[in-house]
């Protein structure tokens, strides 16, 4: 396999694909935040590769759990 196609391969795949449709995003983080009221929770990140991507995911999962906690959905 070639660098160029086992790089486009590896574009599309993880946290890179998922920043690029919040959407799809969104919708997980809020399933596994609304699920923390049963229990503890943990959320791995997949290929994660730049600090500035870990910094956009905390901010939307901070985000999201602002906007469930005013929705009274969770209580953490």
């Amino acid at each position: 396999m070639s660098e160029n196609v086992a790089g486009s391969a590896f574009e599309s795949r993880g946290i890179r694909f998922l920043l690029k449709r919040k959407d799809l995003l969104i919708a997980q983080l809020r399933a596994i935040l609304r699920a923390s009221v049963f229990g503890n929770i943990q959320i791995l990140i997949p290929f994660l590769s730049s600090i500035d991507q870990l910094r956009e995911v905390k901010l939307l999962i901070a985000d999201i759990k602002k906007s469930l906690i005013k929705d009274k959905c969770i209580l953490k």
